[in-house]
């Protein structure tokens, strides 16, 4: 009961698909090389792809184990990093997801975590 409350407050805004590296480190938002100045973070592509549905559910349980993790109240979209682009892209790449989850759990607050969820760009191959 307590995930379906985490996952039902707090929704998550549209991501860009991009499949271009950033040249930034986890730390922070940046704009993300190919991110087009979105302030995004852009996580390295591997080329190596994922199931778009496998790669929410592992997006979304990443955040909710960390919301749970910093006692955060609230929630976040079904596919966090990838909510805008879940339904037209069959395949996102792993090292997005796998950065994106990286940067969710860097988060150490819950106001940070809440901007990371929002602040992170899966691509799609």
């Amino acid at each position: 009961m307590r995930a379906f409350v985490l996952l039902s407050l707090f929704s998550c805004t549209a991501v860009a698909c991009s499949g271009t590296d950033s040249s930034s480190g986890l730390h922070g938002l940046s704009g993300g090389a190919g991110g087009g100045g979105d302030g995004k973070y852009h996580p390295a592509a591997s080329g190596v792809g994922v199931a778009s549905a496998d790669g929410c559910t592992k997006l979304s349980n990443a955040v909710s184990s960390k919301f749970q993790k910093l006692h955060c109240v609230g929630t976040t979209g079904i596919c966090p990093g990838a909510d805008a682009i879940k339904d037209s892209c069959g395949t996102f790449d792993q090292g997005t997801v796998d950065g994106c989850i990286a940067y969710f759990n860097e988060a150490t607050t819950c106001d940070e975590l809440r901007t990371r969820t929002t602040g992170c760009a899966v691509g799609c191959l």
